[in-house]
């Protein structure tokens, strides 16, 4: 079965993405919890827009499956 260009190059396990600083204390989201949150809300994203399945965006959102 042959890899698709995305799995290869994704295979790297994480990413980082610079957001301004006036964008994040704009977000009114605590500094302590704004890594949690953003990732949640990009779980919530892609899923609804059907481009991850539901345990995919919980495990993004860090979800335990028990919780589920």
């Amino acid at each position: 079965m042959q890899e698709s260009f995305f799995a290869k190059e994704l295979s790297m396990g994480a990413i980082t993405i610079e957001i301004p600083e006036d964008v994040l204390l704009s977000a009114k989201i605590l500094c302590k919890r704004i890594k949690e949150e953003l990732k949640k809300e990009l779980a919530l994203h892609l899923y609804r827009e059907g481009i991850v399945s539901f345990g995919a965006a919980r495990k993004l959102a860090g979800i335990p499956k028990k919780n589920c």
